[in-house]
């Protein structure tokens, strides 16, 4: 799939760009977290995914894509289950 740019339409990505977080992650790679429940005190489950990075050529805009969009998608069921617990 071609990605192209949400700002400016242009074709021009540079992939494989590392967008770092001072160290904290793996390799000092940048990840996602999503937390299954975020009500709980102790053992907070959390799903995570590193991600994608790209710039375009054309504008610079900075694009960030989840790597395991599927494990960010059902963690967020499942915490929309425990919240819906709540009420």
């Amino acid at each position: 799939m071609k990605r192209k740019c949400v700002c400016c339409g242009g074709e021009n990505l540079i992939m494989g760009v590392h967008l770092l977080d001072a160290g904290k992650g793996p390799h000092g790679v940048a990840r996602l977290r999503i937390q299954k429940d975020p009500r709980a005190l102790f053992l907070k489950e959390a799903s995570y995914s590193e991600m994608d990075v790209a710039v375009c050529a054309d504008c610079g805009f900075v694009h960030r894509f989840a790597n395991d969009l599927d494990e960010l998608v059902r963690a967020d069921k499942v915490r929309n289950a425990n919240l819906s617990l709540e009420v």
